[in-house]
């Protein structure tokens, strides 16, 4: 019987060992899921906890209910890979090398066209918002910590500056991956410094309205943090392994 920490609700610790299985091919894509029952029996649980995970499974794609077949776990495709929770699952079982590579790969795809947006479109207060946290970057480059807070701030003034209410939506569901992300970049030595002067150019581009100079150095940024990923995940498996 699997047994679960008390730091999370039991509901959520059971659709997070439901979520878990189902990434992990232990119940592949076509399989018929485990009936409520036995699901109950074998977490030690009641089984109005394991209908809600399993509604909460269904909302994510991850499975599907029919007449007859019953309960069944469905292909990869069908799953709701922007979801949180998905998200948190496919990193932690997946690698960090697989991850942060589509990561970075979806970034590149959002983030320069929302600074080019931004270039048109930022009011006065919104690029004033931009200067302050980039600042805060600035005075705080050596502080990591503090880094990273005025670092995902300034990023999130850039998105809303884009006035498209469905790029926020996005960021705001892969937030907790960026924020990881963030964390491993600081890691390596002078990436923060080397940062700052990239940051400063897409600041200058939207101050000064040029949407395709906005975009291209958001670019810039977005590669240049790929490569810091890799080098930090390099740099861990180095010490892992020594």
């Amino acid at each position: 019987m699997t047994s679960f920490k008390p730091k999370r609700s039991l509901h959520q610790q059971v659709v997070t060992e439901l979520g878990l299985r189902i990434v992990k091919g232990v119940i592949k894509a076509g399989d018929t899921f485990p009936s409520e029952t036995d699901l109950s029996v074998e977490l030690g649980v009641s089984r109005t906890v394991t209908r809600e995970a399993i509604k909460v499974l269904s909302q994510k794609g991850m499975i599907v209910s029919r007449p007859k077949t019953g309960t069944q776990v469905q292909a990869r495709t069908n799953w709701n890979l922007l979801d949180a929770d998905v998200l948190h699952w496919e990193f932690s079982v997946g690698g960090q090398d697989s991850f942060y590579e589509r990561l970075t790969e979806v970034r590149l795809i959002i983030e320069p066209a929302a600074s080019a947006l931004a270039a048109r479109r930022a009011t006065p207060e919104e690029v004033l918002t931009m200067e302050n946290s980039f600042r805060e970057m600035v005075a705080n480059v050596d502080d990591n910590a503090a880094y990273i807070v005025a670092d995902m701030h300034f990023h999130t003034a850039i998105v809303a500056a884009s006035h498209n209410d469905l790029l926020e939506q996005i960021v705001v569901v892969i937030r907790s991956a960026l924020l990881e992300s963030r964390t491993l970049t600081t890691r390596v030595p002078g990436a923060n410094r080397a940062a700052i002067g990239m940051h400063g150019a897409v600041l200058d581009a939207i101050r000064e309205r040029r949407p395709a100079d906005a975009n291209s150095a958001m670019c810039r940024l977005i590669e240049q943090a790929g490569n810091d990923l890799q080098q930090a995940i390099e740099f861990a498996g180095d010490t892992q392994a020594s």
